[in-house]
């Protein structure tokens, strides 16, 4: 009998603290920025810009083709791009859900996730953001 209970009160304690583990489990496992690779086609081919990528988190001037770390946030990624002969264009990138939060939802709960949202790891850019340059058709034949 004793033995049945120090068991069931080891098992008790490897399920409480994988729950702790597990409570904000994207803001465990990644950071609160993220790399983006951002490229600007022109009729299917890489185009050489100068950009700038802007949320409420701060602001990324770079060329293009080129990968930035950038913070993560719950809003948009507004990217702006300029080249030679072209106008301004540009496009603007929601965040989507991190995967990693699916971890809340098995043990971390709600509290798990306000963890992860105060942290910038609940949500996630696309790695890769491509911009076609529709401006360039009317200069590059």
């Amino acid at each position: 009998m004793f033995y049945l209970k120090k068991l069931l009160l080891l098992k008790l304690s490897i399920t409480i603290s994988s729950a702790f583990f597990l409570m904000g489990c994207a803001s465990l496992l990644t950071r609160d920025q993220q790399e983006i690779s951002v490229k600007v086609t022109c009729k299917g081919n890489l185009f050489q810009a100068y950009c700038t990528a802007r949320n409420t988190k701060g602001i990324w001037d770079f060329e293009t083709p080129q990968t930035k770390l950038i913070f993560r946030d719950s809003t948009p990624l507004e990217i702006i791009c300029y080249g030679p002969s072209v106008g301004n264009y540009g496009v603007r990138q929601y965040p989507g859900l991190n995967p990693l939060v699916a971890g809340n939802f098995l043990a971390g709960g709600a509290l798990g996730i306000a963890i992860d949202a105060s942290k910038n790891s609940l949500w996630i850019y696309p790695s890769v953001i491509e911009i076609e340059n529709k401006f360039c058709k009317n200069f590059i034949k």
